[in-house]
Formats: structure tokens, sequence, C-alpha cells
């Protein structure tokens, strides 16, 4: 009884698989490249200053000219808006945020050196208390 329960769960997992795999083939056969395996990594720029005022666009803009584009070949920058307590008592505050969005293959593992300088330039230009690093191993492929 018991060793046809393992092949039941065996033949449901398996077929997950089979599935999965036939729905990568055949988008491969529509244009679709192969999927690898990359690092994503995200890091939220922040832009409140200690001071009350705002990295504005022209510093921010500046920044990604002088710090990023030197380093990194490709990225995204998303805008956002943040929310973050200090403490339980405090409401939270709302902060205008950038996203880096980096995404590197094994291959280009050098990225992960130049997003720690980048991260540290900008607590430092820019006197944040820190930025967050989110990084995630994702599958990624190019549509052509």
């Amino acid at each position: 009884m018991q060793s046809a329960r393992i092949l039941i769960v065996a033949a449901a997992l398996l077929s997950g698989c089979t599935t999965r795999q036939a729905v990568l083939e055949s988008s491969q056969m529509q244009g679709v490249g192969v999927a690898r395996d990359w690092t994503r990594e995200e890091l939220y720029l922040g832009l409140n200053k200690p001071d009350g005022t705002q990295v504005s666009n022209a510093e921010f803009d500046a920044f990604i000219q002088r710090e990023v584009s030197p380093r990194l070949c490709c990225f995204t920058v998303l805008s956002g808006t943040g929310y973050y307590t200090p403490n339980a008592t405090t409401p939270p505050t709302q902060e205008p945020t950038r996203v880096l969005v980096v995404l590197y293959s094994d291959a280009e593992i050098a990225v992960a050196a130049k997003l720690t300088a980048i991260a540290q330039s900008y607590v430092r230009l820019f006197a944040q208390e820190s930025v967050l690093r989110v990084a995630a191993r994702v599958r990624a492929h190019f549509v052509k």
C-alpha cells in the first residue's frame, strides 16, 4: 500500500516536469530562446535625504551616468514608492524610490562586486542610512 502511494506521488511529480518541459520545448520552437539560470539583483534607492530634501531627478540621472553606466552594460531603473516604519509606534513613512534591476549570468560574477560599489556610493553621496539589496536566482530567456 505504501509503495503504491509513493508511485502515485512520483508519477504526479514527473508528469508536472514533463508538462513543463513540453511547454518549454514548444515555446522554443516559436522563437523563444533557451531559458538559462541567471541572477536577478535589485538595489532599492530611496530618494529622501536626512535634511528633509530629496535626491532630484538631475542628481539621480548624474549618479546613473557617473556610477552605474560605467560599471554595468545592461540594467533597468524602475520608479516606485517605498513605505517603512522606523519602529512599531510610528506610522509608515512614504518615500519615492528608484529600483535598479540587473540580471546577469554565472559567467558575469564580477557584477555582484560592482553592485556593492554602486550601493556604497549611493549611501555615501546622498547620506542614506542604507540601500536594500535583493538577489534571487531566476530563469530568463530572450524572445525573438
